[in-house]
């Protein structure tokens, strides 16, 4: 007989054909259908019992007596967990007892078809559970087993960890901590073997990890050795691929250098510096004069040229030998701080010189002071000594950058000079001023380009996912503008935006964009897109017209469209940007207030606007992974908004560290290269402005 595929496997042992006929007759009349395999003699239950794999055992008998004792017996024997149900022609309360004694679950009759479907229901879903939950730790048992084979075979250091507590670790991850026993580690919160600087993000790291959100990416973070000392290591994070644990695998991440070809290996000595592992001052020249020579994608660059200050005195003072540890620990600190796309490497000596690659100047700027500071606060240990140094900053700013990597770097010397003769400390920014007629010239040539573009309509639309750092799946997106040149190649904003700005073009721009918006919308009917406003639409009277008419004429949902404005502008134009703020929020749309934080008083600003959305300014994401004083002040803003009833957006996050942080400090959702570079989307679409 084919076994239907929702038929309940049964043993029934009686002497009728006929009794088995009825039980199935009643067990498909109350819709659930059995599968009825019959044996009339018990000597062939143990076989029975072996090939047909029943989920419950029925037994025909009026009398409780050395037969079902028997039955009971051949069960226990080939299969202990199947319930043993007797069927008798009537039921009392004596009956079930005497059967229970013996081993049976229970005693039903056919004249009660209602208890009899209730009783199989109850004792099939038992069964089932119990070999679920058997089959479950037993998953669990081998998953533990290969873990802790797994753990003791690996020449990586690797710890288990299971709410915050370390439950495993092997041999190599004693070794990395200077430990000798894992009883010195197991039981013990993780924090506690991380420097205080790093809690925030390895708790960030721990819950995204957690919720599949930071799988398999690094995390740095500063351990705490035994002697007493501390080493930044690279953290790999997974979760545990058992589903009824919670664990997290924590791997300490290496290049694998033993098992690069001898080719890799040669290529990677000539192309490092061995002391720092950044690039040597011929690769670097290499890599930084081929960068240069093409535009970024998106973003600003910047490079600057690193010099301990008074490091003659400190070489005297510990010897050379041990400056070179100094200069180590310096490298160190940049290393934790760089960012994808950052160019980094040791100029020669004591210098040491990168190409910043960021959201835009403020970030810049906001970093090598970050590291300027970082730099100052660290101590430096040289053998048994300790000492403090600071060092000296100079820096060719994104308006002045050229292609020509030797005149960069000549001027960023240079500048680098001049902020050390000024004292030290502090960072020299080359200046960059055009004269009133070359400014005028620039703008003549870019305000003919720029109206030849409106009119031809060649800009084009990018967008950049905002992720939501709770986990849910939102198609969110904040919109960027690119204007194409003649030939068809993009144009950053940082280089016609200022003309246009110079020259009244704003306006036009802004339509352009929030007309590709609702093309977008309409198309691919996103959760929502962020639109910018420039200072210029913040005082256009006839913004809010124009916007209302292109939302009935597009038939575009008003809640998709969250529109943004900077907190400079608001903060220059208050009364304008409430009256604007009000009325964007009679037609359904939504406010977001960008770069917030970058100004003075700005919760003070929620107050006044209704907004939706606070975008954290990204200049306040440059090193937060390992500031407390940024943290805190990233906290107090979160804390406003949700005064407020705003929701938070972290810009320019560009590394696991900065996502992991955020998951602390409660923002809720994100935007950077971390999460996606822009993509140009509505490539062909025109929009009438």
């Amino acid at each position: 007989m084919v076994r239907h595929i929702d038929a309940i496997p049964l043993i029934v042992i009686a002497k009728l054909q006929d009794q088995v006929e009825a039980l199935n007759q009643c067990m498909r009349n109350a819709g659930r259908p059995v599968q009825c395999s019959w044996i009339s003699d018990v000597d062939e239950l143990g076989d029975g019992l072996d090939q047909i794999n029943p989920e419950l055992i029925v037994v025909f008998q009026d009398e409780v007596d050395k037969l079902l004792q028997e039955i009971i017996r051949i069960r226990d024997r080939f299969a202990s967990r199947i319930p043993v149900i007797v069927c008798a022609k009537s039921v009392d309360e004596n009956a079930i007892a005497a059967a229970m004694r013996i081993g049976a679950q229970d005693v039903v009759s056919l004249n009660f078809p209602s208890r009899l479907v209730a009783v199989f229901t109850r004792e099939l879903r038992a069964y089932r559970l119990e070999q679920a939950l058997n089959k479950a730790g037993q998953t669990v048992r081998d998953y533990k087993q290969q873990l802790t084979a797994a753990l003791h075979s690996s020449a990586d250091a690797i710890a288990v960890v299971r709410e915050g507590i370390i439950i495993k670790v092997n041999p190599a991850w004693l070794e990395q901590f200077g430990r000798t026993s894992a009883k010195e580690l197991t039981g013990q919160p993780l924090l506690d073997f991380f420097a205080r600087k790093s809690h925030v993000t390895l708790k960030g790291a721990l819950i995204a990890c957690a919720l599949g959100r930071l799988q398999l990416d690094k995390i740095r973070a500063a351990a705490l050795i035994s002697d007493g000392t501390s080493l930044m290591l690279d953290l790999e994070l997974q979760r545990s691929s058992s589903k009824r644990d919670s664990d997290i695998i924590i791997t300490i991440a290496t290049d694998h250098d033993v098992d690069r070809a001898p080719e890799q290996k040669l290529k990677r000595a000539l192309h490092l510096d061995p002391a720092t592992g950044l690039y040597q001052r011929m690769h670097f020249l290499k890599r930084l004069t081929a960068t240069l020579k093409s535009e970024p994608a998106s973003g600003v660059r910047a490079l600057i040229y690193l010099k301990p200050d008074q490091f003659g005195s400190i070489t005297q003072e510990i010897g050379p030998l041990a400056t070179e540890g100094i200069l180590v620990q310096i490298a160190d600190l940049l290393k934790e701080l760089t960012q994808p796309g950052d160019l980094c490497g040791r100029f020669g000596g004591n210098i040491f010189c990168a190409l910043l690659a960021r959201g835009n100047s403020r970030d810049i700027d906001a970093w090598v002071m970050n590291l300027i500071q970082r730099i100052a606060a660290h101590t430096y240990t040289a053998g048994k000594r300790s000492i403090s140094l600071t060092v000296t900053i100079g820096m060719v700013p994104p308006e002045a950058l050229s292609s020509d990597a030797g005149d960069m770097l000549k001027h960023a010397e240079s500048e680098n000079a001049k902020g050390r003769r000024k004292g030290g400390n502090c960072l020299s920014v080359l200046e960059f001023s055009d004269t009133d007629t070359r400014t005028q010239a620039y703008d003549a040539t870019w305000v003919k380009r720029i109206k030849s573009a409106l009119i031809q309509n060649r800009f084009r639309l990018l967008h950049q996912p905002i992720a939501n750092l709770g986990g849910e799946e939102q198609a969110i997106f904040d919109l960027l503008v690119r204007m194409l040149d003649e030939e068809g190649n993009a144009i950053l904003p940082n280089d016609f935006l200022p003309a246009a700005q110079r020259n009244n073009l704003m306006k036009p721009i802004d339509r352009w964009v929030i007309g590709a918006a609702m093309s977008f919308c309409k198309i691919k009917n996103p959760d929502r897109v962020f639109v910018r406003l420039s200072s210029d639409s913040l005082v256009d009277l006839s913004l809010i017209d124009w916007l209302a008419k292109q939302l009935a004429d597009k038939e575009v949902d008003p809640g998709k469209l969250v529109f943004q404005v900077t907190e400079a502008d608001v903060a220059q134009q208050i009364q304008p940007s409430i009256k604007l703020a009000k009325l964007i929020d009679s037609l359904g749309c939504s406010l977001a207030l960008e770069h917030f934080g970058a100004g003075r008083n700005s919760a003070e600003l929620l107050k006044r606007l209704p907004v939706r959305y606070a975008k954290i300014d990204g200049s306040l994401m440059q090193g937060i992974a390992g500031d407390s004083a940024l943290q805190e002040k990233v906290r107090d803003l979160v804390l406003a908004a949700h005064d407020h009833g705003v929701l938070t957006i972290a810009e320019q996050v560009q590394d696991a560290n900065t996502m992991a942080t955020l998951w602390q400090l409660g923002v809720e959702y994100m935007q950077g290269y971390y999460v996606q570079e822009p993509n140009v989307v509505l490539a062909d679409e025109s929009n009438t402005i």
